[in-house]
């Protein structure tokens, strides 16, 4: 892919030794993702000696250099036989991540969905700014007094000024913008500000479409609680973030990591789960830095502190929602958003679509539904055939 310049890793070290708190180290990040990528047979890092032309795919990743010292860790898929062209050339899709997670989490899909895709779609996937194995700035700063659209607004321009930025670099006219939870509410928000640089909008179990309810509300402010519950909202307040505890516990961070990866994805092979539980533990132990971005934009309970649905409603990019059928996220929040206060506007075409046997990570638990469902998205053609899919709105 001539056209996609990586800029070039340092040579991979370990920065840890056996008296260092945390076990981790970049390179040992990319290490782990580098294992749950290598499913795709035809994958390369780029720091590689030389390509595999023995496929006719090819996916590489490496990092983007915005300036600044800003770098996004970056997959990108494309066919053998276009993949010397120098100037774009086919349609888009730009797949990015949610909380806590990294581009490493949809390796269940890749392989699928080039093989639907690829003739027309290029496609790439991205680490947030601040998240997973891109460069790590500090998170702004916002004033306690701040109001909470400024609070929003400077959390939200950490991640949507630097995407617009790597769009620019990768030199993509219009994409296909698929986000994954805070993924998806992000991706929400850099369509609000640049819609003609998106095709469509595909939201998958997105945060921030339920609007909280007058109790909830009241309960972040009420001193009539449990203590449990009142310590929680400290944390929450303060940024403790689930990362700052695998940090801070140190060696014992993995074992804290997999009281949580071998109950949620104990469906996985035992090969994927260990890759995986590696994979997430040391995109989690590295610096903190977009992970703050979490109590700015949601309050307690991942209710947002500015609601999705106004939003959504001036949309005029088509717009789809992919959920779980035992999505915690819940499914109606899109229909409400659809269905009442005079809906989405018509440009928007907006559907929704639950895929079986699925969790809010549906991409790891029914990978193969996913995909029908985002091929389907994408292509915006609805896929009646397949028994893993269910439309709720078209």
């Amino acid at each position: 892919m001539a056209d996609v310049q990586f800029t070039p890793r340092q040579a991979p070290k370990r920065s840890w030794n056996f008296f260092s708190w945390t076990p981790t180290s970049p390179s040992l990040a990319q290490e782990a993702e580098a294992r749950l990528l290598s499913r795709m047979i035809y994958f390369r890092r780029d720091d590689a000696e030389k390509e595999n032309h023995s496929h006719e795919m090819i996916a590489r990743v490496g990092l983007v250099d915005l300036g600044e010292g800003r770098m996004i860790n970056t997959l990108v898929i494309d066919r053998i036989s276009e993949s010397e062209r120098t100037l774009p050339h086919k349609n888009v899709l730009v797949m990015c991540h949610g909380y806590g997670a990294g581009l490493g989490f949809f390796y269940r899909n890749y392989a699928g969905l080039s093989q639907s895709l690829s003739h027309d779609y290029r496609i790439y996937a991205l680490d947030w700014l601040g998240m997973a194995n891109s460069s790590r700035p500090a998170f702004p700063r916002i004033p306690r007094n701040a109001s909470d659209k400024d609070i929003v607004d400077t959390a939200e321009d950490f991640f949507v000024s630097s995407l617009e930025k790597w769009r620019e670099k990768m030199r993509i006219e219009k994409m296909t913008l698929m986000g994954h939870s805070l993924g998806g509410y992000l991706a929400t928000a850099y369509t609000e500000k640049h819609p003609d640089r998106v095709s469509k909008l595909i939201l998958v179990s997105p945060a921030g479409v339920s609007e909280p309810p007058p109790e909830a509300l009241s309960l972040q402010q009420s001193k009539q609680l449990p203590l449990l519950y009142r310590f929680f909202r400290h944390l929450w307040s303060q940024n403790i973030t689930p990362m700052s505890l695998v940090r801070v516990t140190g060696p014992y961070g993995p074992t804290l990591v997999s009281k949580y990866t071998t109950r949620r994805f104990a469906h996985l092979p035992t090969l994927d789960s260990t890759d995986l539980h590696s994979y997430i533990y040391h995109i989690s132990a590295q610096r903190g830095s977009g992970e703050y971005a979490l109590s700015h934009l949601l309050l307690p309970g991942a209710w947002a502190r500015i609601p999705l649905p106004s939003r959504l409603r001036k949309l005029t990019v088509p717009t789809s929602f992919v959920y779980g059928d035992s999505d915690w996220m819940d499914y109606r929040a899109a229909v409400k958003v659809v269905q009442e206060e005079g809906g989405m506007r018509p440009e928007a075409a907006p559907r929704i679509v639950r895929v079986k046997s699925a969790g809010h990570h549906l991409y790891l638990d029914n990978p193969e539904g996913f995909n029908d469902a985002l091929v389907a998205e994408v292509k915006g053609v609805a896929d009646r055939e397949s028994e893993l899919i269910e439309y709720v709105h078209t």
